[in-house]
């Protein structure tokens, strides 16, 4: 990749990196979709720069979770958020990321208990419990990686990867093969077997640093 190549990847990660992890908290389909567009080339880069400016709140993110998700997989099961047992706290959560290796990651929640965009600083002490937290990691290879917490559960998504490389699939790092999906209009998680006809769902043992540093991407 020339110097001019790589400097505009970084400038599109910058623009994709906060709007990943909002599409992503609507469902983790898309985001891979999105995120693709703008992975090959200069004229994608600035198609796919426009296209995220155009998308100016998560509100305007008018998605049927449910049906969208019976598409292009199946779901397997849903939990309302005030019925979860494993929905974590803000410290809970920090607590866990910094198990796994990732105490650089900054990280944020992305939904109020309510559905609604949540605004206020992530605050690793407090016990309040969020339907969603997102990290943005760079992994000891430089990778960028969209890391979520769904309902407790870990998922990474390979951004710098999917930009550079375009695959034919999108791919996602999980401990299942399952996937969590949160849809605020309703409150409720989904978990989510993806068609492995148009989605990569690599499976590991465990989600940390290690790992995402080692993980073979490739199809």
């Amino acid at each position: 990749m020339e110097m001019g190549e790589k400097n505009d990847t970084k400038k599109i990660l910058a623009i994709v990196l906060p709007i990943v992890a909002a599409v992503l908290t609507v469902m983790m389909i898309i985001i891979i979709v999105v995120v693709t567009s703008g992975s090959s080339g200069k004229k994608n880069i600035a198609e796919s720069e426009q296209s995220y400016k155009d998308v100016e709140s998560l509100d305007e993110l008018e998605i049927d979770v449910e049906q969208y998700l019976k598409k292009y997989g199946e779901i397997t099961s849903t939990v309302e958020l005030d019925s979860s047992q494993t929905a974590q706290s803000c410290s809970e959560v920090s607590d866990e990321f910094k198990s796994r290796g990732f105490d650089v990651a900054k990280i944020s929640a992305v939904y109020t208990p309510d559905g609604v965009i949540n605004e206020e600083e992530f605050d690793p002490s407090s016990n309040k419990v969020y339907p969603i937290y997102q990290a943005d990691y760079t992994d000891e290879n430089g990778g960028y990686w969209q890391i979520l917490s769904v309902n407790g559960s870990l998922v990474a998504s390979p951004v710098s990867y999917l930009i550079e490389n375009s695959p034919e699939k999108k791919i996602f790092v999980s401990e299942s093969s399952s996937i969590f999906s949160y849809d605020n209009k309703n409150n409720v998680f989904y978990e989510f077997v993806p068609d492995s006809s148009n989605t990569k769902v690599i499976v590991v043992d465990r989600i940390d640093s290690e790992t995402l540093s080692s993980v073979d991407l490739g199809e």
